[in-house]
Parts: C-alpha cells; sequence; structure tokens
C-alpha cells in the first residue's frame, strides 16, 4: 500500500462585484457591451498614464471571470485584471470541433454555450440541440 501526501490550499475568490487586480493599466482594444466578458485580444497592456483609470471590469462570481462593468470604447485606459479571468470563449461563439478516429476525421460546428477560459472544459451545443462538454486547451490557435 503506498500513501501520497496531497496539500489542499484554500484561496479566498474575490467579492461578487470586485476585481480581481494585478496591478498596472489595459488598453481597450475592441468595443464591449456591458456586461460581456472579455477574452485576451480585447485588451492590452499599458501604461496607466497621470489620469486614475475608471474601473471597466467587475468579477462575476458564477463565471469566475471578468465582465464589462460598462460601455467600453476602443482606446480607453481600465485597470488591469489577471489574465486568469479573461474568458478564452464567449457565449455564443462558434467552435469547430474536430475528432479523429483513425483514419477517419468528423468536423462539426457546434456553438459555446457560456463563458470558460483556457484550460476549463467549456459546454456546446451542436446544431441538434444536443448540449456537451468539450476540452478547451491551455493554448488558443
Amino acid at each position: 500500500m503506498s500513501i501520497a501526501i496531497i496539500a489542499i490550499v484554500a484561496a479566498a475568490m474575490p467579492a461578487p462585484g470586485t476585481l480581481p487586480v494585478e496591478g498596472g493599466c489595459m488598453r481597450v482594444e475592441k468595443p464591449l457591451a456591458e456586461g460581456d466578458f472579455a477574452v485576451a485580444g480585447d485588451v492590452t497592456i499599458a501604461g496607466c498614464g497621470d489620469e486614475a483609470a475608471k474601473p471597466g471590469f467587475r468579477y462575476d462570481p458564477v463565471s469566475r471571470l471578468v465582465r464589462a462593468s460598462r460601455a467600453l470604447e476602443p482606446g480607453e485606459i481600465v485597470p488591469a485584471v489577471s489574465p486568469a479571468f479573461l474568458a478564452g470563449i464567449r457565449p455564443g461563439q462558434r467552435i469547430l470541433l474536430s475528432t479523429r478516429i483513425g483514419a477517419v476525421t468528423i468536423d462539426r460546428q457546434v456553438e459555446a454555450v457560456v463563458a470558460a477560459p483556457a484550460g476549463r472544459p467549456v459546454f456546446v451545443r451542436a446544431d441538434d440541440g444536443k448540449i456537451f462538454a468539450i476540452p478547451y486547451p491551455e493554448a488558443v490557435q
């Protein structure tokens, strides 16, 4: 019989509506409506400048991701949030799901049902209405 030692660490999650901020600022690159999930391509690291940046994101405890707290326009400077809290995929986004079995490859279009960060499974809906989870890779192509 072998014994494995497992360490369990409890980390406090941000309170609803507060931000997990790393410091610094980000520039909004693509317009976001209030409530939209932000993905990595929507923001870039930027200097904060002389003026205090108006908050642009809020933490959503259900998805464990950030959403736009107001309408955001390209060029706006907002306080930075950790990339871990940015979605990898948004609800409604179409995904090409490819399955290879031997020499046969099956491609199927599916639609994301919920937002998910890279590395966590995402629930998708097929054209026949069935909902199922698929793995979502750490590195997005």
